[in-house]
Parts: structure tokens; C-alpha cells; sequence
């Protein structure tokens, strides 16, 4: 039985590990990563083995996932076997890794562990992308970024999946701590407590060189501050601290974060892509989307196939080849698989991912996985750690509310 816990364990840890980092002599010249997609084949062999039955509360992913095949049936010229066999592995996973985290006891100490250990794991391999820059040798792990201002990937696939990993990784160990103490986290009288956490969390963030990793930042500061005249006063202080140094070691990235705002306000797509080309690719997608709605046309309510958005978009924002770019999951999602399977995708986030009596959840779960396709790693990392901080709050709560 020990055995059997322990092997569960390294399941649980292989599934993670594996889903959230990004290792280029495992990937090709596209992103493939290689190592996952072996680990997801042999995923459903070990799923018929060990649970060889259907759960009613799984319904919702298979149904999903019908969804998303008789939508790409219908249209029919742009249907990928490859493609939808890619989704369902990564949704087998998702129900492996969620009966493996359900029958076995998996310990708020052990989920901690892992959560650091990656949080470190990515630090460390920022270092040493950094230092290789700065002495110009040849990049370990090194993928995509701007080595003139030591712009980096670290173990994610990109800069800015890179900070919206880290993020979710503090978002979890925050929740871990939430659980421990017995309380909501307060960012002035709990960050002595985790002063060295929160420096790696913070060095990682507003240095990977990603302008939407410094908005997050602040974004993700906030929901721990109690307001209050204190509070107030030492927020102000230290964002006006974080943004001399910031302001200091990085002008390019806030001049981005403020020039992309202000342009998304005109709604004008020409004059978002005059003002940051990078930022228009997420936001400008969504824009061109609501101003093709149709409620009445039934591509709407079944989607237009499986990739419509790669082949449409090139012909509707300038600058891109055909068949090179992914649009995020909104409104590629909307755009291929239509509002049924889109509505169904939301059942099954809020039912999996989201807790009820936290409302920021969902906002941190939208902001991550906007420019995140569902066949993504980012997508599905979020989905299981979100699950896991769900399940591992309402399990330890739950028992602690019995305990007293």
C-alpha cells in the first residue's frame, strides 16, 4: 500500500513537472515538445489499468470533448485527426492526474514542495540564461527573448508564459500558506515569513523582460493588501520603489504596458499595432471577433474548424504569414469550435478549476490563459494546478472546520 501511495506521488510529480516546463533538446523547431507528448501517449494505457471505469463527475470533459469533434466534423475541410487526438490526450491526463490527486492522500506539504521546487527551478535557470548572456556564451535552454536586455524563456516556452507560470506557481504556494495559517494571506504581516519566496517571485516577474508580467505583478500585489491608512501609505512607497528600479533596469517594457492600453481604448486595430506589434497580437484578435458576431449565422453557435483562426487572421491584421501564428484560446476557442463548445469549456473550468468563494480566481484563470490555445501546455498546467489548489482547499478546510 506504501508503495502504491509513493508511486502515485511520482505520478502526480511527473504529470506537473512535465506539463509546466519546456526543455528545447526534447522540442523541435515549431515548440513540439517531444517528452510531453511521450508521457501523454502512455497516459491513457495507465488510466485503463488502474481505474478502468467511468466517473458521472468527469461527464462534462467527454462531453467536451464530442463537442469539439462534431464541431470539427461538420467542417470538414479544415478537420485534423491530429488535432483532436492532441486534445484528448491532453484531457486524459487531466483525469489521470485528477483520480491520482483524489485517491491518493497527497499532503498540503507535499503540493507545497513541488510548487517550490519549481518556483526555484525556474529562478535558477533565469540565473543562468542571464549570466550566459552577459559573459556571451552559448544559452542553456535558451529558446526566444532579447538577450540586449537579457530577455529570457527560463523553462517555459517564451518570456511571458514564463512570468504567467511563475505567477500561478506563487498563486498556488500562496493558497498553500492560506491553509496553513488558518486566514487570508496579509502581503505586510505574512511576507516576513516568506521574504526569500517572494524575492525569487519578484526578480523573476519584473526581470524576464515581459511588459504583461509587470502589469500582472501589480495586478497579483494587490489582491493581498488590506486597505486600510498603513496600508495605504507603505503600498505607495514600495510600488513607487519597484518602479525606479523598474523604470531603471527596464524602460521598454512600461512604455509597452502603458502605449498597449491606451491604444486598446480606441478599439482602432491599426493604431494598436502601431503601438506595440507584440501586444496587438492578443489583443487585437478579440476586437475583430466582436465585430463579426452574429447570433444568427451558425458558424457562431458550431465554430468554422479546427485552425479557422491561423488561416482567417493573416487576412485580417497585417504583418503575418499564413498558418504561422496561434491565436489565444479567446476567441480562437469561439472562432473554431463555436459558443456551444465554448460554453461547455466554462462548465468544466468552473467546475475543475475555479473555487467559488474566490472570485479572483477567475480573473487570474482568464488573464493566464488568454493567449493560450487549448492544445497548450499553459492552458492545461493552469487548469491542473487551479484544480489542485480547489481540491486541496475544500479537502483541508473541510476537515479543519470538523477537527474544531
Amino acid at each position: 500500500m506504501v508503495c502504491k501511495i509513493k508511486l502515485n506521488k511520482l505520478y502526480i510529480f511527473i504529470i506537473v513537472c512535465s506539463m509546466a516546463t519546456f526543455f528545447t533538446v526534447a522540442m523541435n523547431k515549431d515548440g513540439m515538445n517531444y517528452l510531453l507528448i511521450g508521457i501523454m501517449s502512455i497516459i491513457p494505457i495507465f488510466l485503463i489499468l488502474k481505474y478502468p471505469y467511468l466517473k458521472k463527475s468527469e461527464f462534462i470533459i467527454y462531453v467536451l470533448f464530442c463537442s469539439m469533434t462534431i464541431s470539427s466534423m461538420i467542417n470538414s475541410a479544415n478537420f485534423r485527426i491530429s488535432t483532436i487526438g492532441y486534445s484528448l490526450m491532453y484531457m486524459l491526463t487531466f483525469v489521470f492526474y485528477l483520480r491520482l490527486i483524489k485517491k491518493t492522500p497527497l499532503s498540503i506539504e507535499a503540493y507545497e514542495r513541488t510548487i517550490l521546487f519549481l518556483l526555484w527551478a525556474f529562478f535558477i535557470v533565469m540565473l543562468i540564461q542571464q549570466f550566459c548572456a552577459l559573459i556571451d556564451i552559448p544559452i542553456f535552454n535558451y529558446r526566444v527573448g532579447d538577450l540586449s536586455t537579457f530577455k529570457v524563456n527560463s523553462l517555459a516556452s517564451e518570456p511571458s508564459y514564463f512570468a504567467k507560470i511563475v505567477l500561478l506557481l506563487m498563486l498556488s504556494y500562496i493558497g498553500v500558506r492560506e491553509i496553513r495559517i488558518g486566514r487570508n494571506y496579509n502581503m505586510f504581516s505574512d511576507t516576513k515569513n516568506d521574504a526569500l519566496i517572494w524575492f525569487i517571485f519578484l526578480y523573476q516577474m519584473l526581470l524576464c523582460g515581459s511588459s504583461f508580467a509587470i502589469a500582472l505583478t501589480f495586478i497579483f500585489i494587490l489582491k493581498y493588501i488590506t486597505i486600510n491608512l498603513k496600508t495605504v501609505f507603505i503600498t505607495s512607497f514600495t510600488f513607487l520603489l519597484i518602479g525606479i528600479i523598474v523604470l531603471n533596469s527596464n524602460v521598454i517594457a512600461i512604455e509597452r504596458v502603458v502605449n498597449i492600453v491606451k491604444a486598446s481604448l480606441t478599439l482602432d486595430e491599426a493604431e494598436i499595432f502601431m503601438s506595440d506589434q507584440s501586444g496587438a497580437f492578443r489583443v487585437v484578435p478579440t476586437i475583430l471577433y466582436i465585430k463579426q458576431f452574429d447570433l444568427f449565422n451558425i458558424d457562431m453557435w458550431f465554430g468554422c474548424g479546427i485552425d479557422y483562426t491561423r488561416s482567417l487572421i493573416p487576412t485580417l491584421m497585417p504583418g503575418i504569414e499564413e498558418n504561422s501564428f496561434n491565436v489565444g484560446l479567446f476567441p480562437a476557442f469561439i472562432w473554431d469550435f463555436g459558443i456551444i463548445s465554448t460554453l461547455l469549456l466554462f462548465w468544466f473550468i468552473f467546475k475543475f478549476a475555479i473555487h467559488k468563494n474566490n472570485p479572483f480566481d477567475i480573473f487570474i484563470w482568464f488573464i493566464i490563459v488568454l493567449d493560450a490555445p487549448f492544445n497548450t501546455q499553459l492552458f492545461w498546467i493552469t487548469i491542473i494546478f487551479m484544480s489542485t489548489n480547489k481540491f486541496i482547499q475544500e479537502k483541508y478546510r473541510i476537515t479543519h472546520q470538523v477537527s474544531k
